[in-house]
C-alpha cells in the first residue's frame, strides 16, 4: 500500500502508518453484543477520527452454532458509539432475501468475513451491467471526532443470541489509520 512521504503520524512527528488491533472475544462476549458492544480500535485524540481500512471477522464455532438470530432484519458492523457506520456490514434482511448474518454465526463451523470501509449499496446500470459502489451519507464531523469504533449487532428488538458453546470464539482484526479532521 502506497503511503505518502509527507504523511504525519497522528501521534506527532515521524511518518504516519497504518495500525492494526486484534481483539478475541470469547463466546460469552459475541452472545452479548447486541447488548454489549465491544471496542475493536481505541478512540484517538479530539480532533481526529479513525479511517477503517480493512477488518477481518474470524469465527470459531464448530463447537455450536448462534441461535436467536433475527432473520427479519440484523446486522453485525463496526460503528461509533454515536451511531456512524464505519465498515461494511454482514446482514440479515428479509425484504432482500439476505440472510449472510444467519450463515456466519448460525453455520456451526469456522467462518470469515471481511468488511471494508462503509458504503450504502451497490448499483448497477441494467444498460451497461457497470456497477460502481455508492457512499453513505455524509456524517456531521461531531460523531466522528475522537470516536472509539465498536463491533455491534443489532438484532432487530431481539435480544442477545443464544446457543454458541464455550470453545468458540471470534478474532478480530482491524486495520485503520488515523486522521485528523
Amino acid at each position: 500500500m502506497f503511503i505518502p512521504r509527507n504523511f504525519k503520524s497522528w501521534r506527532g512527528g515521524g511518518t504516519g502508518s497504518i495500525e492494526r488491533q486484534i481483539v478475541t472475544l470469547t463466546n460469552d462476549q459475541i452472545k452479548a453484543l447486541p447488548t454489549t458492544p465491544i471496542e475493536s480500535v481505541p478512540a484517538p485524540d479530539a480532533g481526529f477520527r479513525v479511517a477503517i481500512i480493512s477488518a477481518t471477522l474470524n469465527l470459531s464455532s464448530a463447537s455450536g452454532a448462534y441461535t436467536n438470530v433475527n432473520t427479519t432484519y440484523a446486522t453485525l458492523t463496526f460503528a461509533t458509539s454515536l451511531g456512524a457506520w464505519l465498515a461494511t456490514t454482514v446482514l440479515n434482511e428479509s425484504t432482500l432475501t439476505e440472510a449472510g448474518l444467519t450463515y456466519f454465526l448460525a453455520g456451526g463451523a469456522n467462518r470469515l468475513v471481511q468488511l471494508i470501509p462503509a458504503h450504502d449499496a451497490v448499483a448497477q446500470v441494467a444498460s451497461s451491467g457497470r456497477q460502481w459502489i455508492v457512499p453513505l451519507p455524509a456524517y456531521a464531523v461531531d460523531i466522528l471526532d475522537g470516536e472509539a469504533v465498536y463491533l455491534s449487532l443489532d438484532n432487530n428488538g431481539s435480544g442477545n443470541l443464544t446457543g454458541g458453546h464455550a470453545n468458540n470464539s471470534l478474532k478480530i482484526t482491524t486495520y485503520y489509520a488515523i486522521e485528523e479532521l
